[in-house]
């Protein structure tokens, strides 16, 4: 009972020093043993099965009784070759094994049919027979589970899930609870739905939430936006979101006896764009006013609008394009 993990990626095979060949061979010799006298168990099974498996076919009248053992224990010999093939790749094979233990079951039966026939159903003969091929699978599906291990443990990957099984003194004490408790660890770690359960690695994007929708801005007329020069690799700086509460003027109407209502009396763009400012900026605007009073009305540009005010390049191209929005929207105050 084992089921595949989630793979992981394994140490760099660079950083690990090379083996010589002899490491190499010490290190595959327990499994290459093991299916070398699993592969002899298998031969002599084989051999037992087609004397018995022919035997059985020639007294059922059949004209070649040679196919009947070179069909069955073909196909057994050609799914574990598969699955073995697989387990190399560190893979269950499933399918391959089903028809192995599918193929193994023919021949028991046909050897068991033969048994009891021949013996006039002796238990201990038709045990003999039938139990010969049983052996050799169980003992196969054992090698495949060791090898797969290996080959996950040469790679730097966990192996399957190992069952534990439970002790013999609570099977002694309480053998209900603990075979229930065992039960249901066995079935919660082998649920094949955790194997679909991929978590994020390093090498895998991690999904974002999606962003909420910002509110649509109602777009200003381009009479409102100031004209602010920016050189080639200089980005303008967009105005100050306006305070609400700046151009509110406290002018009450009383409509009733209950509560004042403030309006918003029509006020110049000029006046406005002034008043989206805060009390550094309007001095720093009277600073530039003054300037450009002195110089017959000329533009300060950039570096000496920074001079003039003292702060860095985005504020004082902010405070340029006020200065020239100032101008353009209301000369008259310009001229003063």
């Amino acid at each position: 009972m084992t089921q595949q993990t989630t793979q992981t990626p394994g140490p760099d095979r660079d950083s690990q020093t090379p083996r010589t060949w002899w490491q190499r061979f010490t290190a595959g010799l327990p499994t290459g043993l093991s299916l070398a006298l699993i592969g002899l168990v298998w031969l002599a099974g084989a051999v037992w099965s087609f004397e018995e498996q022919s035997l059985f076919a020639q007294s059922r009248g059949f004209r070649t009784p040679e196919l009947l053992p070179l069909v069955l224990d073909g196909m057994a010999v050609a799914m574990a070759a598969v699955a073995y093939a697989a387990s190399l790749d560190a893979r269950p094979a499933v399918f391959a094994r089903l028809g192995t233990a599918l193929a193994i079951l023919c021949s028991a039966a046909s050897n068991g049919t033969w048994a009891w026939a021949r013996s006039g159903g002796d238990v201990e003969t038709i045990t003999l027979a039938a139990g010969v091929p049983v052996v050799a699978a169980i003992a196969f599906e054992v090698l495949l589970s060791e090898v797969r291990r290996q080959v996950l443990r040469r790679r730097g990957q966990p192996g399957p899930v190992a069952i534990t099984y439970p002790r013999l003194v609570r099977l002694v004490l309480a053998p209900w609870s603990t075979i229930t408790v065992w039960r249901r660890e066995v079935l919660r770690v082998t649920d094949p739905a955790r194997a679909f359960q991929t978590p994020a690695g390093p090498d895998q994007p991690r999904r974002t939430p999606p962003t909420p929708p910002r509110p649509a801005v109602e777009p200003t007329s381009p009479a409102d936006r100031p004209a602010i020069e920016a050189t080639p690799h200089q980005t303008p700086v967009p105005d100050p979101a306006p305070d609400p509460r700046a151009d509110l003027v406290p002018v009450v109407r009383q409509t009733s006896a209950r509560r004042p209502v403030a309006v918003r009396p029509p006020v110049p763009t000029a006046v406005v764009r002034l008043d989206r400012t805060g009390n550094k900026d309007r001095a720093d605007l009277a600073a530039l006013r003054r300037w450009q009073a002195r110089n017959g009305g000329q533009t300060p540009s950039i570096s000496q609008t920074q001079q003039i005010v003292g702060g860095g390049r985005s504020r004082a191209v902010r405070l340029r394009g006020l200065l020239t929005a100032d101008q353009t929207t209301d000369p008259d105050r310009a001229a003063v």
